[in-house]
């Protein structure tokens, strides 16, 4: 996932590109991105903003045990589970599938699912399979390096990356970085090309530590003309927040009442260290 814009007050939500505005989100204007970094211009103060305050309702479980969610029997929505059993070493666990050319590594290391791609390039693992419309996607990552690293969730995705696949890649994107911008963020990826939409800075209060595991929880889901995109990430030690880091809403053409799969994926902006992933659960919504 590649970047845009500068950062905005610590703490603020901000809105950029053609979307619908939703709650006390602030408008930035139009972003274009050509795979690779590209500027947006400074950001504008949103406040003191954090989130839509938006309660998640029937979303699913809190964690608050170190990053397990106890589901109980698998629930009617529960359309997928990962928790990478297997021998270190081993790729993993199929359906996942390697795509374009960035990823240096995606191996099972200690029960979870390691994953390394080259300096300033998406490296991409793609869930193929799948055919949703309205997901969540709630998955616990680890960092080696928070403040050269960013990962991303994919929904509404067609198994492609950026350009270096055919097709291109498109889907939406939550991406939790703690380099350029350090932010939780929404992208939009239509005919290759990514774009931020909107952002919520300094997620973490201090920084994701080093093999430390945090949770992630992520909405896409069709609300009439526009796509309702809702996220938040926490500790995994600590109980899950109620309200939403970001809520708001996109309008993009190609992205709007259609079906898609899912991926993950990791942006070093230096070095190739690895990020984690485990317990990675998707349902229908």
């Amino acid at each position: 996932t590649t970047e845009v814009g500068s950062t905005s007050e610590v703490g603020s939500t901000t809105e950029v590109g053609s979307t619908t505005e939703l709650g006390s989100t602030t408008e930035l204007g139009s972003t274009t991105d050509a795979g690779s970094t590209s500027d947006a211009g400074s950001t504008t103060d949103a406040g003191s903003t954090t989130g839509g305050g938006t309660d998640p309702g029937t979303t699913g479980d809190a964690t608050t045990d170190g990053g397990s969610t106890d589901t109980g029997d698998p629930p009617d929505d529960l359309l997928f589970v990962e928790t990478f059993d297997g021998a270190d070493g081993d790729p993993w666990p199929a359906p996942w599938i390697v795509v374009g050319d960035n990823v240096l590594s995606a191996t099972i290391q200690g029960g979870r699912g390691q994953l390394s791609g080259i300096t300033d390039g998406t490296a991409r693992v793609v869930l193929p399979g799948f055919a949703e419309r309205d997901v969540e996607m709630l998955a616990t990552v680890e960092f080696t390096d928070w403040t050269r690293q960013g990962i991303g969730l994919y929904a509404r995705q067609n198994g492609g990356s950026l350009n270096q696949t055919d097709p291109p890649g498109q889907g939406y994107a939550l991406f939790l970085e703690g380099f350029y911008l350090v932010s939780l963020g929404f992208w939009r990826e239509v005919v290759g090309l990514e774009t931020l939409i909107g952002a919520a800075f300094d997620p973490i209060p201090g920084g994701a530590l080093p093999s430390v595991r945090y949770r992630m929880r992520y909405q896409v889901v069709q609300e009439g003309p526009y796509t309702a995109l809702r996220s938040k990430v926490w500790l995994a030690t600590e109980p899950e927040p109620v309200a939403w880091a970001m809520d708001l809403v996109d309008d993009t053409p190609e992205l709007q009442d259609i079906v898609g799969s899912f991926a993950v994926d990791v942006y070093n902006d230096a070095g190739t260290d690895s990020v984690y992933f485990d317990d990675l659960e998707i349902r229908a919504l």
